[in-house]
C-alpha cells in the first residue's frame, strides 16, 4: 500500500471472484472499514464443448470463458429450463437443472456433467462465489429419433398401442 494524501492510499488487490467486498485500512493503531467498496469482474461465458448432448444427460462438457478465478471457487453450473426457438411454438418453463460434478479447471474453464433434458437451445449459468453469469443458446439436447415401430399395422378402427423404439425421448 502506498500513501497518497490525508484522504487516499493506493493498494494492490489480490486475485479473486465474487461480489462486492469490505475494505479495511489501518493507520497507526486505528482501523477504518467500508463495505461494498471493491468488486471483481463477473465471469464471462463464451462457449461450451460439446454444444449438444443426448437427452439422458451425464455428458461431460467444458464451459469456456474468462474471470473464473485463479483457484477453485466451487463452481456450480446449471442448464436452464426456459427455452424457445423461432421454429417451435413452445416455451418450456422451469428453473432448469443443476449439472453434476462441476469442477474448476482454470481461470477460463469449468467441466461438468449435463442433466437430463429435451431439445431447444438452452441457457447455461455458472455460479462462482455468490455471483452468477448466464448466457443463452450455448447448449441443446439431441433431437429425438424413431427407428422402429413394433406393431406397425394397427387395427383400422384404431386403438392399437405400437411401441416406438429410438433415442433421445427424454430418458
Amino acid at each position: 500500500t502506498v500513501w497518497s494524501s490525508d484522504t487516499s492510499a493506493v493498494a494492490r488487490v489480490s486475485a479473486g471472484v465474487g461480489g462486492t467486498h469490505r475494505i479495511a485500512v489501518t493507520s497507526g493503531l486505528r482501523v477504518g472499514t467500508g463495505t461494498d467498496l471493491a468488486s471483481y469482474d463477473l465471469a464471462s461465458l463464451s462457449s461450451l464443448a460439446p454444444a449438444n448432448a443426448p437427452s439422458i444427460g451425464k455428458t461431460v462438457v467444458t464451459l469456456f470463458g474468462a474471470s473464473f478465478g485463479r483457484s477453485d471457487y466451487s463452481p456450480a453450473m446449471r442448464v436452464s429450463g426456459d427455452a424457445t426457438t423461432s421454429s417451435h411454438d413452445a416455451t418450456h418453463l422451469g428453473g432448469g437443472s443443476s449439472c453434476e460434478a462441476s469442477s474448476w479447471v482454470s481461470a477460463s474453464s469449468v467441466t461438468s456433467r449435463t442433466p437430463r433434458g429435451l431439445l431447444f437451445p438452452r441457457a447455461i449459468s455458472l455460479t462462482l462465489a455468490r455471483q452468477t453469469s448466464t448466457t443463452t443458446g450455448l447448449f441443446s439436447y439431441d433431437a429425438p429419433s424413431a427407428r422402429v415401430a413394433a406393431f406397425p399395422n394397427g387395427p383400422a378402427a384404431g386403438g392399437g398401442s405400437p411401441t416406438i423404439i429410438g433415442s433421445n425421448f427424454g430418458g
